[in-house]
């Protein structure tokens, strides 16, 4: 598991869920990365992921950006307003939660992470 987030405190609090959870041991680095980067940076010098998980603040803007650098099989995006897929992801899922829309993108078969065959 990979986390990513710009937020030292934001780190901390997913560092104790893990911990609480038992997903992660106190200092356990080989379970789960905690990583303190702008999600973008992130996601241009990234390898494939299977599921990612993107939770910016409801009012982002840049969702093409997010596209642009994301490579992964399947993506759960949570907003509070429509997010429309680019490049090689099309929509497979919505949900809405009172004011949060969650999202589910895969990406199509046999297409790489810029929409090019």
């Amino acid at each position: 598991m990979t986390f990513v987030d710009h937020d030292r405190d934001a780190l901390a609090v997913i560092e104790k869920n893990l911990e609480a959870t038992k997903l992660s041991e106190p200092g356990d680095r080989t379970t789960a990365r905690l990583i303190r980067r702008d999600a973008i940076t992130f996601l241009a010098n990234a390898t494939h992921f299977d599921l990612a998980f993107v939770d910016p603040p409801y009012a982002y803007e840049q969702w093409p950006k997010i596209f642009r650098h994301l490579d992964v099989t399947t993506a759960v995006l949570e907003s509070n307003r429509v997010v429309e897929p680019e490049g090689p992801y099309d929509s497979y899922r919505s949900y809405r939660y009172g004011g949060t829309l969650v999202h589910i993108v895969r990406r199509q078969l046999d297409v790489g992470p810029t929409g090019v065959s």
